[in-house]
């Protein structure tokens, strides 16, 4: 590691907030894309699942936030380079 970088616990580096969950009936065909595993994998795709309910704004993602799984395999990881288009949960 250079001498001139601080070495800190990567917890205080950002604010870590589990994903929302879903009831069966939030479920939809349309409304706002629901990222999970698959999604981190794959991207959005026709087979994501959406939802037409309002969650609270800290679940919703934005530019340059960084997603990741808790559980299954740590390789997967996305960081938000580009400007999403709409809003995602």
């Amino acid at each position: 590691m250079p001498n001139n970088w601080e070495n800190i616990p990567v917890y205080d580096l950002a604010d870590y907030i589990n994903g929302a969950s879903f009831k069966k009936n939030e479920y939809a065909d349309d409304g706002l894309p629901i990222i999970k595993i698959a999604e981190l994998k794959n991207g959005i795709t026709d087979s994501t699942q959406h939802c037409n309910v309002k969650k609270d704004e800290k679940y919703y993602i934005d530019n340059r936030d960084i997603l990741f799984s808790w559980s299954g395999n740590c390789s997967r990881i996305h960081f938000l380079f580009t400007k999403i288009s709409e809003a995602t949960v």
